[in-house]
């Protein structure tokens, strides 16, 4: 990816394509005429208002997400090639196959390779010099958070059976032992501010309990199977808890830290994987993407 090179991509779902399309480098047939501006998100607060007496409550604030206006100038060689190009460039920000589907969204990637998450919305191409071969196009891309973030980084612990134990009278399937495992493993979490967390836990095992020290526990009572895997995903754009792609959020225990707070701030953590596992060969995946204020 050149210095300057940005990305939207997003899958196709049913008959609607995907897009997979680079834009902003100077060689580019997509050339910035400004870099993207990233202005502060909105806030929302909750303040209340004394009554009969001046000043006001503080509440709790929320951070929307941002509006990325994107100014472009389409650089075809002839009239037809600039056509083509702007054409591609149309479809792409139509983003039939997320815009369609409630949740579903792109990735704006930045030159620096940070990602944010979102929808294009706002196009339009201003064909004066369309004969030239050339489009002046302002487009917009909103996100649903104002954070950007880098790659993933997936940290895991292979539970470790413990050294007794036996099957469980009267015998039921799935048949489990009575042994419990645990196993650890450090995660560090880089970036500017706390980062969502995404956990995997891949089976056979029985209630499995993932804890990271002092910032989160999730437990579960559910039985994994061997080839099966646990996902736990606190992504605003895709939080769920799914088993095997079946919604099992039911399964957490009350006590489990609620999916909103399941953040890891910046530095090195220690999780645990716990849990009852018959061949002693379950385990668990941290999945971490640092989290930035700026792309």
């Amino acid at each position: 990816m050149s210095i300057s090179d940005w990305r939207l991509t997003y899958d196709g779902q049913g008959v609607w394509p995907g897009a997979d399309i680079a834009f902003g480098a100077p060689l580019s047939p997509y050339i910035f005429t400004g870099m993207p501006d990233t202005d502060a998100a909105p806030t929302r607060s909750d303040d209340t208002d004394l009554p009969r007496e001046d000043g006001i409550v503080m509440g709790v604030d929320s951070r929307g997400g941002l509006t990325i206006p994107i100014s472009l100038t389409v650089n075809g060689r002839t009239e037809d090639e600039g056509d083509r190009l702007e054409s591609s460039l149309a479809r792409a920000w139509r983003a039939d196959a997320v815009r369609r589907t409630p949740g579903a969204v792109a990735t704006l990637r930045s030159h620096r390779g940070r990602r944010t998450f979102g929808r294009p919305r706002r196009y339009f191409a201003d064909g004066r010099r369309s004969h030239l071969g050339r489009y002046d196009v302002t487009a917009d891309f909103a996100t649903v958070t104002d954070l950007w973030f880098g790659d993933d980084r997936a940290f895991e612990a292979s539970i470790v059976a413990a050294s007794s134990g036996g099957f469980r009278a009267p015998f039921r399937f799935p048949l489990v032992t009575t042994g419990f495992g645990a196993g650890s493993q450090s995660v560090v979490v880089d970036g500017d501010v706390p980062a969502w967390c995404r956990i995997e836990i891949d089976g056979p095992i029985l209630n499995p309990d993932v804890e990271i020290f002092g910032v989160l526990r999730e437990q579960f009572t559910t039985y994994v199977p061997e080839g099966q895997t646990l996902v736990f995903d606190p992504r605003p754009w895709s939080r769920g808890v799914l088993l095997d792609g079946i919604n099992v959020s039911g399964r957490r225990l009350r006590t489990s830290t609620p999916l909103a707070s399941a953040v890891l701030p910046p530095g090195e953590h220690l999780f645990t994987l716990r849990g009852q596992s018959e061949t002693g060969t379950a385990r668990a995946r941290v999945i971490v993407a640092p989290a930035f204020t700026r792309y």
